[in-house]
């Protein structure tokens, strides 16, 4: 379904000048770090803009000072001077390198809850930056909700929430400051429960405030919220859930929504006949940075846009599936606006392609970003990282590999494979996190499903003598004994790790702890020399 009317033009504010996203800051210097060897924060001051432009200039020149007369040998020399030019390109301007960024930590294993399917539980859902760029909220599953504080390594949990049920999805609050304990509040959406305001450092995480999403004519039941995202005043949250979108007042009077906006019920057929009818459940939803226009996507490869974030007029619903093969639809998992607001990258399940959209005319596909290896129902994690080369976007795999593509927007190729991969993880990778404040830091973190395996079901023939169930029952104590020791020694070197505070239950699991070495890994790029090294 083609749009109906094209998108408002995005603003003449430069990217850095978003409310939404703080400036970048340079990397510190070598200097800088010899003088501070404990911190690895960048100065506060960017240092004097690279000559690229003055190298893509005289480049130029020099190309054009060598353009022949418009014959066919003028056209197969001008052939050879648009190669030498990309050539030239590729090899000597910086971002187009072909080394991956450097591992500054490899974050060790965390004590997790106990439960029968322990090796599940170290599965990764989801992590993301706190808004001051100092911390990392992981969310796991085993329904914890962890902040671990970055740039002081080894890197220290500082804070577990621990849920009753399935944590669907989380924010920082905008006033997020890791100097303060009292500003560490977090924005969580629970099964059959409020949306809740908690302090992540409060042990018995006490709810400050509690944010209610309910139909109109039922006031027991709550909408299942599984997107959750601050807007750029700082003061209101944007929630979108099972046909519902909804905007919050963080800090007002009444917990109740200041605007809800109800989507249709895909079983209705009369909502078929509804150009602008956005059905199936809300996946995913981000906002252009100029303000204003909501993006919608869900699990029926659907894609809508809204005014107002999300409770204004709807603007166009269009299927993906009209714009490509169906097989190639598997449901809206992730939606990234381009920096310039003119492009959405849409990150699907059970495929392999990230989509480009143009959205200042009619919907129209641009291109497809191939090799992302993502064949698989986990959540796959991609993110958009913007320098003063452009922007790049950053993607994880099944594989454990990341992979980056170098402005996709300006080519011309409808498909597009990766321009730098490195193997980061040996599982795999469900969240790739760009720092907000400074963007020269990426952050990554792997894990998987892993089911019991035969050889953990107890297999052992029933017909015994006693007097070997009783040496059985003997050796299993002194087993049991030696565990549950081993488990009291990890909890307490947990604890230290921690700064001697313990987590109410959080436990470890001792020697069969399933959270691997290196589960989580940051990353920095050289900013000095370019994207990549």
């Amino acid at each position: 379904m083609p749009l109906r009317r094209p998108l408002p033009p995005p603003s003449s504010l430069r990217w850095s000048a978003a409310p939404a996203y703080p400036a970048p800051i340079a990397s510190p210097t070598t200097a800088e770090q010899d003088t501070n060897p404990g911190s690895m924060l960048p100065a506060d001051a960017r240092p004097e803009a690279d000559p690229v432009a003055n190298m893509m200039t005289s480049a130029a020149e020099d190309l054009d000072s060598r353009m022949p007369i418009a014959t066919q040998a003028g056209a197969e020399q001008h052939d050879n001077n648009v190669q030498s030019w990309s050539e030239y390109t590729m090899a000597n301007l910086p971002g187009f390198g072909i080394t991956p960024p450097q591992l500054i930590e490899s974050c060790p294993p965390y004590p997790v809850r106990s439960g029968p399917n322990y090796r599940a539980y170290h599965a990764q859902k989801d992590a993301a930056w706190s808004p001051d760029g100092k911390c990392v909220l992981q969310l796991s599953e085993d329904r914890c909700l962890r902040t671990h504080l970055m740039f002081e390594p080894p890197s220290r949990l500082i804070g577990v929430h621990e849920s009753p049920e399935s944590i669907r999805a989380f924010a920082a609050a905008p006033l997020f400051d890791s100097d303060d304990p009292m500003t560490m509040c977090v924005l969580a959406s629970v099964k059959e429960e409020p949306i809740r305001l908690f302090n992540i450092n409060d042990p018995n995480s006490e709810v400050y405030a509690s944010y209610p999403l309910m139909y109109d004519t039922d006031d027991v039941l709550h909408i299942p919220v599984d997107c959750i995202k601050v807007l750029p005043n700082g003061h209101q949250f944007v929630a979108a859930g099972a046909n519902c979108l909804a905007r919050f007042d963080i800090e007002g009077s009444s917990s109740k929504p200041v605007e809800q906006l109800y989507t249709h019920n895909k079983c209705r057929k009369k909502n078929k006949l509804n150009p602008y009818a956005l059905s199936s459940k809300i996946s995913a939803i981000d906002y252009r940075y100029d303000g204003g226009v909501l993006a919608v996507g869900t699990w029926g490869n659907k894609i809508g846009f809204y005014e107002d974030f999300g409770v204004g007029e709807v603007m166009s619903v269009d299927y993906l599936s009209e714009m490509r093969s169906p097989d190639l639809a598997g449901g809206v998992q992730t939606l990234r606006w381009s920096p310039d607001g003119n492009y959405l990258y849409i990150c699907e399940r059970m495929s392999d392609l990230l989509t480009i959209l143009d959205v200042r005319m009619a919907l129209r596909q641009v291109s497809f970003l191939t090799g992302r290896h993502a064949m698989s129902k986990q959540r796959h994690g991609f993110d958009i990282m913007v320098d003063d080369q452009g922007h790049h976007v950053i993607a994880g795999g099944s594989d454990g590999a990341v992979r980056v593509w170098h402005n996709p927007t300006a080519r011309s190729e409808e498909f597009t494979g990766p321009d730098v991969e490195w193997q980061a993880h040996d599982d795999h990778i469900a969240a790739v996190a760009v720092n907000p404040i400074w963007p020269d830091f990426l952050v990554t973190t792997a894990g998987s499903r892993h089911f019991p395996a035969e050889e953990d079901y107890d297999i052992s023939d029933s017909s015994e003598t006693d007097e070997d169930s009783d040496m059985d029952d003997d050796s299993s104590e002194e087993d049991s004994d030696t565990i549950d020791s081993i488990r009291e020694e990890d909890s307490d070197t947990a604890d230290e790790s921690n700064g001697g505070e313990s987590r109410h239950g959080v436990v470890s699991q001792g020697p069969r702890a399933p959270v691997p070495n290196g589960w989580m890994k940051l990353w920095r790029w050289d900013m000095q020399a370019g994207l990549l090294l």
